[in-house]
């Protein structure tokens, strides 16, 4: 292991001298030969953090949320794995609840937790839009809450009583940050 850790360091260390040195033909012959012997990730530091990877950062956990769930309808998938998180778990559950997926599976250990959710087989695909965004929040008090598709659809709000569909919202009398639509 450490022999193979000293040779990856000297191909790059001379990778990087002969294609900051010299501009001949035979130095980029040498260095297409280094890189050919080189795994991906040792070429590339930036490919360490790939999608896959537990250490991937995302500005917008609900809309990556949602994004998901869009695109594994699209592709015609029954079900599509989530990072969990307590809010995305707590939105999945409303969804649940008022029959817009079928299914939310939590598993692994706290730090890798994930979220499977699974679909209504027999429903069209869900129309999920994002409205509150990080660069731009959009708050609404009660007066300003609308029913979406004249009631057809559904509106998840964040509260100081938790998050709520806009239908609970307006019994219970009380506005807040307008997280998306579902229709």
């Amino acid at each position: 292991m450490d022999e193979n850790l000293s040779s990856l360091r000297a191909y790059t260390i001379v990778a990087s001298f002969v294609v900051d040195v010299m501009d001949t033909c035979v130095s980029l012959e040498f260095a297409v030969f280094v890189s050919g012997n080189l795994p991906q990730k040792a070429i590339f530091p930036v490919l360490r953090n790939l999608p896959g990877n537990n250490m991937t950062y995302v500005t917008d956990p609900i809309g990556d949320l949602l994004t998901r769930m869009r695109n594994a309808q699209k592709a015609r998938h029954s079900e599509c794995c989530i990072p969990w998180s307590r809010m995305k778990e707590q939105l999945c559950e409303i969804l649940r609840d008022n029959g817009w997926i079928n299914d939310i599976i939590v598993s692994g250990d706290d730090p890798h937790k994930e979220m499977t959710v699974s679909f209504v087989p027999d429903k069209p695909t869900l129309e999920l839009k994002r409205i509150s965004k990080p660069g731009r929040r959009v708050y609404q008090n009660v007066s300003e809450l609308k029913p979406v598709l004249r009631g057809f659809g559904m509106a998840i709000i964040t509260t100081s009583q938790g998050l709520l569909t806009d239908k609970e919202a307006r019994e219970k009398k009380i506005g807040g940050e307008v997280l998306c639509t579902v229709s």
